[in-house]
């Protein structure tokens, strides 16, 4: 089962909306949409998903992922500081979204010209 797959189906198992999980992980909701339709997401958010969906490591990267930040108190001790952590996180949430929105108008593109 790819990643983004089997967080939806545990999210779904454990009866948590996409909503509730955004706020567990300090998120927006359309981040864990897009984290679930497309399986790409930064490995601190991913080992923060392992650890709040209580998802043990299947594949040798999740293994090596969860012992990585594990052996680490708190994961955002790599980082100076609270704020260094906020800015990086939204940046790459940013560029998701950025990704999303250009997904959304090379469909709305293609559909135009469907119609044409």
């Amino acid at each position: 089962m790819k990643r983004g797959e089997r967080i939806r189906s545990r999210r779904e198992e454990l009866g948590i909306s996409q909503a509730e999980l955004a706020r567990m992980l300090k998120k927006t909701r359309s981040l864990v949409s897009y984290i679930e339709k497309t399986g790409k997401v930064n490995d601190l958010t991913y080992y923060d998903i392992l650890k709040k969906l209580e998802l043990s490591p299947e594949t040798e990267d999740e293994q090596f992922l969860v012992k990585r930040f594990s052996q680490v108190e708190e994961p955002k001790m790599y980082f100076r500081n609270e704020y260094d952590v906020e800015l990086l996180s939204l940046r790459r949430e940013n560029q998701t979204l950025r990704e999303m929105m250009e997904l959304q108008k090379a469909v709305i593109e293609m559909l135009r010209k469907e119609k044409r």
